[in-house]
């Protein structure tokens, strides 16, 4: 045969195939020669004495003999103890609050979880009166919606100035700031804000800018919020020094200078401003009145800023504030929907908790701050809302810290609360409140609600021991546990 190429391809004849049956032979023979020399290394060793090692026992009964199954949980001990002593602490637990809840008449709650895991409760789902800790919802939900680090902004526009002359009218245009304050009515206001936004810093602009003379009127815009300036539920003991009025454009709290306080925010506002003006020099030919600003033939001529909104939150959380809680409870309706009022912001409250995987069965969410005796969450819903804030965030940090700051300046002194716990308080009559955080030595930590609803829990004779039950029932874990009860017997 011959390939492509022409060369021949034949093969040569095989030779016989021996290879396989000597390689058997080899492999047979590599054991039995093993074997021989074994056997013959052995006959050449001399016989060696038995050392039997006898342990000496004490006088007495013998140890009894170990029964436990090699297989069983006893010999791994660690487990089982520390899973009894979760076991025992959470029994501690709800028996405290059992106990601690025992003399409280319904509608009232308490849930206690561990890094968001649910440990104890008494009718956690039951909804109660929150009084202010209606203020964490608005809190949180501002923090996330509106953003921390957001600056709510206060404008004056107008036509461009010239010769010292503003030709036209002078627009004071609100941005949401709660805060406003002039600096000679600041010790008017019975609840400042701890950081006050100076209004007087909108005309130092002014003046600084060459401006003499206001040949229009002084105009206010507020209607980046609707005209709800009290909440309609509120009753008839909350007085304004409670809360509001609230409006886009809130100057003073609403105060009108030796004339208390007035019926529409931004009125107050202008007013305010001309007052202001005119102190400094400037004339103004016009009047005061309300009106949207025209968006053409203006510019920005001063500006303030607010601090940022999770300063505001802090504020707010620490010193109760409630027409802050109304005023982020519109921008958040604001900013979300576009309409800047009470409804639109509680349907996005109530829209991200629910995102939030936060329980909002039976809420009624009717303000911001709580005042409202037609709102009712429950502890479940605070709890939850807490375990997703988390106790590094934002909302934990606003948070007053027991015997320290804010709220809870006075309270829980000298107890192992003091300095570690962080949480808000509510009140109002024939209602208490406490949500909060309490930090664990193991890194985890608690988060916890009380709400308390129905006459008398808000004197502190009733109130104040159900709250120390409850952070001592939570303050001895982890329990340490006995691995000696547990080892191999």
């Amino acid at each position: 045969m011959t390939d492509a190429g022409g060369e021949s391809t034949a093969h040569p004849p095989r030779p016989p195939r021996r290879a396989p049956l000597l390689v058997v032979i080899g492999i047979a023979l590599v054991p039995a020669i093993g074997l021989g020399g074994l056997w013959r290394w052995a006959e050449g060793v001399e016989d060696e004495p038995v050392v039997t090692i006898v342990t000496a026992t004490p006088d007495g009964p013998p140890a009894p003999e170990l029964v436990t199954e090699v297989a069983s949980l006893r010999r791994v001990p660690a487990p089982l103890a520390d899973e009894a002593a979760d076991r025992q602490f959470l029994d501690s637990l709800d028996a405290a609050l059992a106990d601690a809840f025992e003399s409280v008449e319904p509608p009232a709650c308490v849930a206690v979880s561990l890094d968001g895991t649910p440990k104890a409760d008494v009718d956690a789902t039951r909804p109660v009166l929150p009084a202010s800790n209606q203020k964490l919802l608005v809190a949180a939900v501002a923090l996330e919606v509106v953003g921390p680090d957001t600056r709510l902004v206060t404008e004056v526009r107008g036509a461009p100035v010239v010769d010292g002359v503003l030709a036209g009218d002078l627009h004071l245009v609100g941005g949401g700031d709660p805060t406003l304050t002039s600096d000679d009515l600041a010790e008017m206001i019975t609840r400042p804000m701890p950081a006050p936004t100076r209004f007087d810093a909108l005309v130092d602009q002014l003046v600084d800018a060459g401006l003499t003379r206001v040949e229009g009127d002084v105009v206010a815009d507020g209607s980046r919020y609707d005209d709800e300036f009290l909440v309609p539920s509120w009753g008839a003991d909350i007085t304004r020094d409670d809360g509001g009025p609230m409006g886009g454009l809130l100057v003073n709290g609403g105060r009108i200078f030796g004339a208390g306080i007035g019926l529409n925010p931004a009125q107050s506002a202008a007013n305010e401003l001309n007052r202001l003006l005119v102190g400094r020099g400037v004339s103004v030919g016009g009047g005061n009145r309300v009106a949207p600003a025209p968006t053409d033939g203006v510019e920005v001529l001063a500006s303030v800023e607010s601090i940022s909104v999770a300063e505001l939150v802090a504020d707010m959380l620490q010193i109760s504030h409630n027409t802050t809680a109304e005023m982020l409870l519109k921008e958040i309706g604001y900013v979300v929907t576009g309409e800047g009022s009470r409804p639109a912001g509680m349907a996005v409250v109530r829209e991200q908790l629910a995102a939030w995987d936060v329980t909002v069965d039976g809420a009624v969410l009717e303000d911001g701050s709580g005042l409202s005796r037609d709102n009712a969450v429950s502890c479940a819903t605070l709890v939850g809302l807490l375990a997703h804030a988390g106790d590094d965030g934002d909302l934990a940090d606003a948070l007053p810290v027991a015997a320290e700051s804010g709220t809870l300046a006075d309270q829980f002194v000298d107890t192992p609360a003091g300095g570690v716990l962080r949480a808000k308080t509510g009140t109002l009559t024939g209602a208490k409140a406490l949500s909060g955080f309490f930090p664990a030595p193991t890194g985890e930590t608690f988060e916890f609600s009380v709400l308390l609803e129905g006459e008398g829990v808000d004197d502190p004779e009733v109130h104040v021991p159900i709250w120390t039950a409850v952070v001592e029932a939570i303050a001895p874990y982890p329990i340490e546990p006995d691995v000696d009860l547990f080892g191999p017997r």
